[in-house]
């Protein structure tokens, strides 16, 4: 806690790795939120005097003009700013005592009629405005943006906590470990999505995220279907809002009673929570509603001097180049030319020069984007440089900041989708009928294309983006901290070159604390030569050898002689388990493990009810069997997330080192956009993909301080000075074992499960 309270005090970007079981969430907790106290109560005490020191540098002082009159004047300033904090401190006494007064009650007691009014944009109202320079037109979001108490800019303002995790349930633990504090009169609220938090069944029943969005957009724009729970008049809507965002805040919620306390109030969870974030002293929220900026406006996060908590951060350079990658489809392209089109000629007569101008050009685009798909073949990969690209389509010519810039400023893809809702809206729902390919109403087809050019523009990228510090620095810049935690979060050096690279290390900490448990409780042994004397090598070229996956079974059938409870074993892929379980079937192996422990294999589908039976056998083993073994995949859903704690995970085995496959045409553009930047950047990054995979999977061992399990890592390569550094720091220094042969294996595995 003391490390985090001093990074987030000296506005530092923070790595925190803590082992499940330590009590990071606590410690993430205590330290943020004592600062945060803090920070509040020496901003009261010190207000009045920053402010009259900010007023002195400001103010123009004539040397001419009297000492009487310029103590007058600072003493009118400093009785107006004594006045507005007056008045903040005790507007924020009556929102304590309204919050105080809800816990107790826990219900609304005014009930809100709720009017039914709204109509459908007419065609003309989709006209864009008169384009008269590249420069004159600022885009704007707002949520609430009518509301006054947004628009102030009071004297003392909390930095907020914006905690982001990667799911919601991961979410929701944080949230209940916070009530477990002195903390929990904080206001915390967690944002998510419409599929989380909608509570009109109408619109729950639908499939997907993307209907269950247009459902909900509908719904607010038809008169006759309106939703129940968000009135369209704004005055209703706002008391609505207001005595949600009171009730949201009064009381700390995770999603699920968030959504709930919609219910029992009927009024609207989806926007009443971002009515109550504008708030809240913490914020929830899943990676993509941070990472994405277009997601955080609309959200109504506000980064500024708030302390940016990542946790699981493993996963997050990975999701930002998912968030920020943008792929086209052909039949979007289409859709998009022949709306354009029509939507061109329908205005063309009222549009000024410019404004024809830039969408011909858009026109020009799509119809060489066409071109260019039809010269390729099914299947074809092909990975250009943007460059290369925009002179393959023969765009070279045109300045696509400019158009980029255009589309955003003018709306042109809303107002496009204003006039497809009215002129072809037939059409529309024929291409949504499609279940494999639905197409969103809402989304006008012009998106994905001003998505694809957005950042093929700034990126340097064609679908792929590259380097994710670009769009991660406005978190960095705008925050007063950044903190990424995990369980396991080596190697922690990628974090530093992929996310702020531009940063002096002085502005970086770094904390790793070992586990609780003491040294016994883990043996992690490195295992290059199994009981026969065989090495052991999965490199792709070797994989398929008999005599090691043989000496592998064999290695595997007499570890459970001896470990009691669970093992699961990693493999590098579901092909590689499937060529290994079927030459284990072949030579007899399978037979003697199952003598032991009830075999599960993990299959791409039915994960839930696999990981369910192989606990069940565990809790009781039958037909004298002690136990159960689970075959498993790195990056699979069992390696992340699962908790095989206590006899679910007496031992994790980790067969082989998982590289990705060197041959995809992502990965190999990525590796050369790093080595041009540094030498070796590029393996160090296929390195460093390979050993967080690994760092996950055995990270499930030991999940609390009774907790005891073993590690076995099966692979020489494990034993190189390279692979073991980028193993999680608490598992090193519990010490990792390498016996020259199989013999001294076992005496180790008997001191922890025969003598503890």
């Amino acid at each position: 806690m003391r490390n985090l309270y001093e990074t987030i005090q000296n506005g530092k970007v923070g790595f925190f790795e803590s082992p499940t079981g330590t009590g990071k969430s606590l410690s993430i907790i205590g330290g943020a939120c004592k600062w945060q106290k803090d920070f509040i109560s020496k901003l009261q005490e010190n207000i009045i005097e920053d402010k009259m020191n900010e007023y002195l540098e400001k103010e123009i002082i004539n040397p001419k003009d009297p000492k009487w009159m310029i103590e007058k004047s600072r003493e009118r300033y400093k009785k107006k700013l004594l006045q507005e904090l007056d008045e903040q401190n005790m507007k924020a006494m009556k929102k304590k005592l309204l919050l105080d007064n809800i816990r107790k009650s826990s219900k609304l007691t005014k009930k809100f009629k709720l009017e039914e009014t709204g109509q459908v944009e007419i065609p003309e109202s989709c006209l864009i405005d008169d384009y008269q320079s590249d420069e004159d037109l600022q885009t704007k979001t707002n949520y609430f943006e009518d509301d006054d108490d947004e628009n102030e800019n009071p004297l003392i303002q909390t930095p907020q906590i914006i905690y982001a995790s990667r799911t919601h349930s991961q979410l929701s633990q944080f949230v209940h470990e916070i009530k477990k504090t002195v903390y929990s009169d904080l206001k915390c609220i967690s944002l998510g999505s419409r599929k989380n938090l909608c509570i009109n069944q109408d619109v729950l029943q639908l499939t997907s995220v993307t209907r269950i969005n247009d459902k909900c957009l509908d719904m607010q724009s038809t008169k006759e279907k309106s939703c129940r729970y968000l009135p369209s008049d704004k005055d209703v809507q706002r008391e609505m809002m207001f005595n949600y965002a009171n009730q949201a805040n009064a009381i700390i919620s995770d999603i699920e009673e968030l959504a709930i306390l919609g219910k029992e109030t009927k009024i609207c969870p989806y926007y009443g929570t971002r009515k109550a974030a504008v708030e809240a002293d913490i914020i929830c929220v899943p990676y993509n509603l941070l990472l994405q900026k277009s997601a955080r406006e609309i959200s109504g996060i506000r980064l500024k001097n708030s302390i940016v908590i990542i946790d699981e951060a493993h996963n997050v350079i990975d999701a930002i180049n998912s968030i920020h990658s943008a792929i086209v489809e052909e039949q979007q392209i289409h859709l998009a030319l022949e709306q354009l089109e029509r939507y061109y000629d329908r205005y063309k007569t009222k549009f000024n020069g410019k404004t024809s101008l830039y969408i011909k050009q858009i026109l020009n685009i799509l119809k060489q984007l066409i071109i260019f798909s039809n010269d390729f073949k099914l299947n074809e990969s092909k990975m250009l440089e943007v460059y290369a690209f925009v002179e393959a389509i023969k765009i070279d010519h045109l300045n696509l900041f400019k158009i980029v810039r255009f589309i955003v400023d003018v709306k042109l893809c809303n107002k496009l989708q204003g006039f497809t809702q009215q002129k072809s809206y037939q059409k529309l729902e024929e291409v949504s009928l499609d279940k494999d390919k639905y197409i969103s109403k809402h989304t006008s087809s012009l998106r994905c294309i001003e998505a694809f050019l957005m950042y093929s523009v700034g990126l340097k990228i064609k679908y792929l983006m590259l380097n994710p510090s670009q769009s991660f620095q406005d978190i960095v810049e705008e925050s007063r901290s950044v903190v990424f935690a995990g369980g396991t979060m080596e190697p922690i050096s990628e974090f530093v070159t992929e996310l702020v690279p531009y940063l002096d290390c002085q502005k970086l900490h770094f904390f790793s604390c070992g586990h609780v448990i003491p040294k016994e409780q883990l043996v992690t042994i490195s295992l290059s030569h199994g009981p026969g004397g065989v090495e052991f090598d999965f490199r792709h070229g070797n994989r398929d050898n008999p005599k090691m996956i043989n000496e592998a079974g064999n290695t595997i059938a007499n570890l459970c002689n001896i470990i009691p409870g669970g093992i699961v074993v990693f493999f590098s892929s579901y092909s590689v388990l499937e060529t290994i379980a079927k030459a284990w079937k072949n030579m007899n192996i399978w037979t003697r493990i199952e003598k032991k422990k009830q075999i599960f294999v993990e299959s791409t589908t039915s994960t839930e009810d696999t990981l369910q039976k192989y606990s069940n056998i565990i809790a009781e083993p039958l037909n004298g069997k002690t136990g159960a073994i689970l075959l498993a995949v790195v990056g699979g859903k069992l390696s992340e997330g699962i908790n095989f704690s206590d006899d679910l995970g007496r031992c994790v085995i980790m067969m082989g080192l998982p590289y990705a496959n060197i041959t995809s045409p992502e990965l190999r553009e990525r590796m050369q956009y790093l080595d041009n930047k540094e030498a070796r950047r590029g393996s160090e990054y296929y390195e460093n993909l390979c050993m967080k995979a690994v760092n996950q999977c055995i990270g499930r061992a030991i999940r609390h301080r009774n907790d005891y399990a073993s590690i076995i890592l099966i692979d020489g390569r494990f034993r190189t000075s390279r692979i073991r550094n980028k193993l999680p720091k608490w598992i090193v220094n519990c010490g990792i074992q390498e016996p020259s042969s199989f013999g001294p294996v076992i005496g180790e595995l008997v001191k922890v499960f025969v003598q503890i």
